[in-house]
């Protein structure tokens, strides 16, 4: 257990006493002091201003707290590195493999968990160009390298991953860039650099971290930009995210198949029993509880235990750093580790991540020949061994047994107390054990146990050097066997009741106990196995005193022990007495007076002190963010109590009442696994394993709030299916799309809105209320445009929908009596009409009616009456709402499934564009009732409104009508020959005169050109020559400046 008291002390900050800064600081404290009416507010609205700008950027920082359960070891942090191919993944994980081990890697798959720290372990996980690796990686990141091409630019898997891990919770995102040696003008290299850190900014936030790899040297990167970034990523906090803080999951490091041999031999695409292995994260992951396989399906759990670390933390010792030894690296699926080992084999990988030694190559050597060389199995030692379940039963000799060649050892008996100077001979020769024993064995009173009660095990199949440690294994077993005594006999028995306990055993196997208190065999309890290996030496009579003090029936004090509490509680309170005796009179003692009002007294004092602390604690009371500092302080005590809570408790234990905590190395065992994702198993893709709550294994319908993506071309269509990544899962289902009217209707879309949010319903698992999802049309790899076609977030669940279409009923006119009229071809039978009795229909010129009732002939036609005769060439309509069901449609995506080279393509349901694409089917014929249309509406021409003289006289006078003045035109003028003849020579003047005008302007003009061309061309050769004087004068300047010094 990693230890957090040992921190690193750094060196405090000290202040400047003195130096320039030191005494400007102290002028202009003596200039406020002596003149604070300098220093006064001058303006009152800008203080206000400044004060509502600093209270919201002090609200800005505040965040609503959450309750730390990170566990004392925490698991490893995951670090995807991602981004477009032939980026380089692949070189950046070997680095940084290579950066904290000095291992190098030259095939790398699956996770790669690396300890970093003291107290920190990293997991590197490589992400594919695949969407749904994609998607199952950024729901559990804690860390996103995000890889960009430096020569290209920004690519569309970049911003995909962004969008998805936006929507699933956004963990930390540091940018790469890469192939930065490709640009060989320093210039264009600054200004590419600044490019690509705002339009990062851009999508992530403003600040976020980029990187900048320059070049490769040797197929690797520089180790300097290696080591920074390591770095970097050893110090990044991170922030527990509403849905991982929710639920257990893990990364699976690897996994087996336990499927009997006998089954898939019979049945080879029968379902496999498979064990995942990997680091619990998130909450407590209960047995016998649902979890979700990410591109399988849902499995309940059969089998979860606990694993030893395979990756742990190196001891706690007061060191700056590890040293290169202690920086194991755990990559099972790369074929990197040492020997595991598993509840049901031991994997040995002789050449680990530090094998070079000598010393270590031998070890594995000699281990890995001697479990070779085994010839027997263990069910064939049990079948050869003998077992001596009674003391006075006869033991069957080695000659009695049918097969002459099997030897046995001699029994080392355990009544035997060996002494630790003879163990070394004892495990030199068995002849010379049974020697020592004889010699040096002691009679251990305390605990006897029968030599024969133990199985005798043939170890001649394995060298000496594991033999004799087996066989110390033993030894020490007795040891702490013989040590052990019930606390509770020395504490609450006397010396007679131990002396005088008589107990009889029949064959050395059973005890017939006299006293049915008794726990076992002199004090101990057969079913607990103590597991201890600091044993204390119970046998003192000083330390059994000391255990009995400190219980309630020991000697606490010289005036605090039981009895003499006992008989002061006696002589204070006195004996019982009955008071429903009449004869017996109740009189009040004067002696127990006192003792009463000293209680009182002391009673009195406690309610004044609690009184005088709720006073302090609700009087000073700060104005400011005390509720967000008292939330704080509840969120960090509850934390401490979490910890508090099952401290101490051992985790075979612990487990069973908290479950399998984050941090914890889990054994998971999976039943109905399908065959193909036993033989089409992948180690490049991910495997995610979450947990699933109680309410997420219901399917329901599902409300949310949708938006279609700005970056995708199409609008989507109701009733089209679409594939939604949902919480752990990845489904596909039919959606249906609708708008909130101002009266509560949910009205249906046939398509979304193109800048706008609407709500959707679609049918999948249960998720809670809040979480945010992404859709896409289809997960393949070819596809050129952005395949994230819409997010959202969920608002509702419910087991229903109440969706309403609308349904325009066209009728016409048939007869028509005054207000009254006979309407067909509306509705198809009387009991439609029926139905629809007083609905409310309207003309196209806007009459309003109701529907009475049907008419024998036609079929469907109805009498209706209207408010204001119709003709017989108007259209009736009638606007009804039908409910629209939603289609309950619900397939997860199992890619992985699907053999390595066709996981990318997998297609479930497709559109009717798609089919149609496909099966080379052209476009339907076009209904023209269907298409929208220009209407043109003649308009009508209504007679003018006559009224009688006489009525205008009685009307006021703003609505009697106006008659207007008829102004006179002007009268036209017929002009005489002459006059005639005058006015064409005068239009003929102005004609040349302006025609002169225009010439003359167009010479002056061309003449300002010419002379500014020509002040042009003075200027230049001014320039020129003053140019050239300057030098002549600043070459006679400098000559002189150098006769002067060398003179």
């Amino acid at each position: 257990m990693v230890e957090q008291s040992d921190t690193q002390n750094h060196k405090s900050f000290r202040s400047k006493k003195s130096g320039r800064k030191v005494k400007m600081k102290k002028n202009n404290a003596d200039l406020k002091n002596r003149n604070p009416k300098a220093f006064a507010v001058k303006s009152v609205q800008k203080m206000a201003k400044q004060f509502r700008r600093s209270q919201d950027i002090k609200s800005k920082k505040l965040h609503i707290p959450v309750v730390n359960r990170t566990p004392l070891e925490p698991p490893p942090i995951i670090v995807c590195i991602t981004g477009p191919p032939k980026v380089g993944k692949t070189t950046l994980l070997r680095s940084l493999v290579k950066n904290y081990t000095r291992v190098k890697l030259n095939d790398i798959c699956g996770p790669v968990t690396v300890i970093a720290s003291k107290r920190q372990r990293v997991t590197f996980l490589e992400v594919g160009n695949d969407i749904n690796s994609m998607i199952d990686a950024a729901k559990i990141a804690d860390l996103v390298l995000l890889l960009i091409d430096a020569s290209y630019g920004f690519e569309m898997e970049t911003f995909e991953f962004l969008n998805i891990a936006q929507v699933h919770g956004m963990p930390k995102v540091i940018g790469v860039l890469t192939h930065l040696d490709l640009k060989k003008d320093n210039k264009a290299l600054r200004k590419s650099k600044k490019r690509f850190k705002h339009r990062f900014w851009t999508e992530v936030y403003q600040g976020a971290k980029l990187f900048y790899l320059s070049g490769l040297m040797n197929n690797e990167y520089l180790k300097r930009e290696v080591h920074n970034l390591a770095r970097f990523i050893s110090i990044t906090k991170f922030r527990p995210l509403t849905w991982r803080s929710t639920h257990p999951y893990l990364l699976c490091d690897r996994l087996e198949d336990i499927t009997n041999p006998d089954d898939i031999r019979a049945n080879p695409k029968c379902n496999r029993k498979v064990c995942f292995y990997g680091y619990m994260r998130g909450i407590p992951l209960q047995n016998d509880t649902f979890v979700h396989l990410a591109g399988v399906g849902d499995f309940r759990i059969s089998d979860i235990s606990f694993l030893s670390d395979p990756c742990p933390f190196p001891n706690v010792e007061k060191k700056r750093s590890l040293n290169y030894k202690e920086r194991l690296l755990y990559a099972p699926l790369s074929g990197v580790g040492g020997i595991v080992y598993d509840k049901d084999a031991i994997y040995i990988d002789v050449g680990g991540s530090h094998s070079h030694d000598n010393n270590y190559d031998q070890q594995g050597n000699s281990l890995s020949k001697s479990l070779a060389a085994t010839q027997h199995t263990i069910d064939e030692k049990l079948d050869l061994g003998v077992v001596s379940v009674f003391r006075d039963a006869e033991i069957p000799t080695p000659n009695s047994h049918d097969d002459s060649s099997f030897n046995r050892r001699p029994v080392l008996s355990l009544n035997d107390k060996i002494n630790e100077n003879d163990s070394e001979d004892a495990l030199t020769s068995d002849s010379e054990g049974d020697d020592s024993d004889d010699n040096n064995s002691k009679t251990n009173d305390s605990f006897e146990i029968s030599s024969e009660k133990y199985m005798d095990v043939d170890y001649s199949d394995v060298d000496d050097e594991t033999s004799n440690r087996l066989k110390l294994a033993e030894i020490e077993f007795v040891k702490r066997a013989a040590s052990v005594r019930n606390i509770s006999s020395i504490i609450y028995e006397s010396d007679t009741t131990r002396s005088n306990r008589e107990t009889t055993e029949f064959g050395g196997m059973f005890t017939i106990r006299e006293d049915s208190s008794e726990i076992g065999h002199n004090g101990v309890d057969s079913s607990i196995v103590c597991n201890s290996r600091s044993v204390i030496d119970l046998s003192n009579d000083v330390l059994q005193q000391f255990l009995i003090n400190c219980f309630v029936t020991g000697k606490w004090g010289d005036e605090e022990d039981a009895e003499t509490l006992l008989k002061q509680e006696d002589d204070l309170y006195g004996d019982f007495e009955d008071l429903e005796e009449k004869s017996q009179n109740v009189e009040v003692c004067s002696e127990s007076k006192a003792p009463d009002a000293a209680v009182r007294e002391e009673n009195a004092a406690k309610k004044i002190k609690s009184k005088q602390k709720f006073d302090f604690e609700y009087d000073n009371k700060d104005d400011g963010d005390d509720y967000f500092t008292s939330l704080k302080a509840s969120m960090s005590a509850q934390a401490e109590m979490n910890l508090k809570e099952f401290e101490g408790m051992d985790d075979a234990r612990r487990v069973k009442y908290e479950g399998f905590r984050a941090g914890m190395y889990v054994r998971l065992e999976l039943q109905n696994v399908p065959s193909e994702f036993v033989q089409n198993f992948d180690a490049s893709y991910p495997l995610l394993i979450g947990g699933l709550l109680s309410q997420e294994n219901s399917i329901g319908y599902i409300q949310s709030r949708i938006k279609k993506h700005r970056w995708y071309k199409r609008i989507l269509k109701s009733r089209d299916p679409v594939i939604v990544s949902l919480g752990w899962r990845r489904f596909q289902t039919i959606s249906v799309y609708y708008m909130v009217d101002h009266n509560m209707r949910n009205r249906l879309l046939k398509y979304t809105p193109m800048h706008m949010h609407c709500n959707c319903t679609m049918f999948g698992p249960l998720t809670p209320q809040g979480t945010g999802f992404i859709c896409l049309q289809n997960i393949r790899s070819d596809d050129r445009g952005y395949r994230i076609i819409a997010t959202g977030t969920v608002l509702e669940l419910n087991k229903s929908t109440d969706i309403e279409k609308k349904l325009k009923l066209v009728g016409y006119p048939m007869k028509i009596y005054r207000n009254t009229a006979f309407i067909r071809g509306m509705f198809s039978s009387i009991l439609e009409v029926a139905k629809f009795e007083g609905a409310i229909i309207k003309t196209v010129s806007g009459i309003r009616g109701c529907i009475k009732k049907a008419i024998k002939s036609p079929e469907g036609a109805f009498r209706a009456s209207f408010e204001d005769r119709v003709k017989l060439s108007d259209i009736v309509f009638l606007r009804t709402w039908y409910r629209v069901d939603v289609p309950k449609l619900y397939t997860p995506v199992t890619n992985l499934l699907s053999p390595a080279s066709s996981r990318s393509f997998w297609s479930g349901m497709r559109t009717v564009g798609t089919l149609r694409h496909e099966l080379s089917i052209g476009k339907p014929d076009i209904n023209k009732d269907s298409l929208y249309k220009s209407i043109t509406r003649i308009p009508q021409k209504y007679n003018e409104l006559k009224i009688s003289g006489k009525l205008q006289k009685q009307l006021p006078f703003k609505n009697k009508p106006k008659y207007e003045r008829i102004t006179k035109s002007k009268v036209a003028t017929v002009r005489e020959p002459r006059e005639k003849k005058i006015m064409a020579m005068l239009e003929t003047l102005r004609g040349v005169q302006s025609e002169k005008n225009r010439v003359r302007k167009e010479k002056k003009l061309e003449l300002l050109q010419k002379r500014q061309k020509l002040l042009d061309k003075l200027d230049n050769k001014r320039k020129i020559n003053l140019k050239r004087t300057r030098t002549k004068v600043f070459k006679n300047i400098s000559k002189h400046q150098k006769r002067s010094s060398n003179k």
